[in-house]
């Protein structure tokens, strides 16, 4: 089987992977329902609108000229820019030297944060597709397209841009001098200011410079912290694995070098391009450690450090865990609103006070599709309860509001209800004294405390539901 084969077989699989998951709403996060928000926005009202600040201006455009085909349609398009991503990193690790590409392509495919992010709509998979885009052309020495493709991705998510610096050493030339190096350097430097720069200008005109900003109410504890960055990333089998090899390989290996392993003219500047990215993403994480997707930037470049100082068989171990662990040794919540399906030969445990079980026979990626599923029906179930209501009512909506606002477009709506995600004390106390009933849905009580330095929410208002 010849190499062009075999990447074809590499997209195909992927892509054809992602296909069973793509149902039941546009996925668990919240931000995955606020992108959809946005694009309903911004379809019916022709004025630019991102789900969350600093913006994704490309998905927010484009899945705002496809809002009427739906949430399948949506996830489609992260799947199918999935597979890119994977087909892109496969080129990259073959153009570098990278004996093991194919491997080490299905570990990133089937990594179990990339495969779940893979099938929902959310922009981390789709700047991943333009990031290993760009760095197969930039150490193709084609820096004009390595810079729109940078820039691409950039405007999928723009943290991304992190990457212009480790990138640009592939550009670099050991023939040539430093100042010839430099002026290289300027142009993609220069367009991929520009490009992202023009792509972002919706955004700047509807927010102004205030569109740099983040948001972080909400700060894991340690354990979680942890638990997001190692096992919320790679999975059970997929951590484990990873630890056992890099314990193994730094007791083991040879004095070599990346480049006395691979003998390539990039060698040691490679490990020093990967290495740096690795370090970016996780501080970048490490700031706002919310999500386990927030390292998905970092899983390529963690991948090719593994295959420049791993031995051959090694470095499979970890391939091949990273990729059973989206099928099997699940972690996740018991929550009956918002947690996950599990087993008989499930164990429950409790982690900073939550619920959370461990299945053996069941992977993340069904856990998360099933857990997409209850959250839908309680969503659906919230919205047909409201049905009945006979007094104007607000509802404390929290996560759960960017899904409200979605599904009860499909369905009846009674003009007595008005959903919120959150609400300060001033607002509360002025709602009840115009005769407004207040609820709220499971736990949105206590994040609304958190959210606007409320002593007690429950003083102002009433569960909508049993806890």
């Amino acid at each position: 089987m010849n190499k062009n084969t075999t990447f074809i077989l590499l997209f195909i699989i992927t892509f054809l992977s992602r296909i069973p998951f793509l149902g039941n709403g546009y996925g668990v996060e919240e931000d995955s329902w606020g992108t959809a928000v946005a694009a309903y926005h911004y379809n019916t009202s022709g004025i630019y609108e991102t789900s969350r600040l600093p913006g994704h201006p490309v998905q927010d455009t484009l899945y705002a000229l496809i809002w009427h085909c739906g949430s399948w349609w949506f996830n489609f398009l992260t799947a199918l820019l999935s597979s890119f991503s994977v087909l892109f990193f496969a080129l990259f690790l073959n153009k570098i030297g990278v004996k093991q590409f194919l491997l080490a392509a299905f570990a990133f495919a089937f990594c179990p944060i990339v495969y779940i992010s893979s099938c929902y709509t959310i922009d981390y998979m789709w700047a991943m597709a333009f990031l290993m885009a760009a760095c197969y052309f930039s150490v193709s020495q084609k820096p004009i397209l390595f810079a729109l493709l940078l820039a691409l991705a950039i405007g999928c998510r723009v943290t991304t841009g992190a990457m212009l610096l480790p990138l640009l050493l592939y550009l670099y030339d050991s023939k040539k001098t430093i100042i010839t190096n430099c002026v290289q350097f300027a142009k993609p430097v220069f367009l991929t200011l520009l490009f992202s720069s023009i792509l972002y200008i919706p955004i700047f005109k509807t927010y102004g410079l205030n569109f740099m900003v983040y948001y972080d109410q909400f700060h894991p504890s340690i354990a979680k912290l942890i638990y997001k960055g190692t096992i919320g990333v790679f999975g059970c089998i997929g951590t484990v694995g990873l630890l056992l090899s890099i314990i193994y390989t730094f007791f083991t290996r040879k004095k070599q070098t990346a480049f006395q392993l691979y003998n390539k003219p990039l060698g040691n500047l490679q490990v020093i391009a990967i290495t740096v990215s690795i370090l970016l993403f996780v501080i970048n994480y490490l700031q706002l450690p919310q999500k386990s997707a927030y390292l998905i930037t970092a899983i390529p470049f963690i991948i090719m450090l593994c295959s420049f100082y791993m031995n051959k068989k090694v470095f499979s171990v970890v391939c091949i865990s990273f990729i059973a662990s989206s099928f099997i040794c699940s972690i996740n919540l018991t929550n009956k609103y918002r947690g996950a399906n599990y087993s008989s030969v499930a164990s429950k445990h409790t982690l900073s006070g939550q619920e959370i079980f461990f299945d053996p026979l069941s992977g993340p990626i069904f856990s998360d599709y099933s857990k997409r599923k209850n959250k839908l029906a309680f969503t659906n179930e919230v919205i047909a309860k409201t049905v009945s209501f006979s007094k104007k009512t607000i509802i404390i909506s929290g996560w759960w509001y960017n899904q409200l606002i979605i599904e009860q477009l499909k369905q009846q709506q009674n003009p007595l209800i008005i959903y919120i995600d959150y609400i300060n004390e001033e607002s509360l106390i002025k709602s009840i004294s115009e005769g407004c009933k207040v609820v709220y849905l499971p736990e949105q009580e206590i994040n609304n405390d958190v959210m606007h330095n409320i002593k007690n929410t429950t003083n102002f208002s009433t569960a909508m539901f049993k806890q």
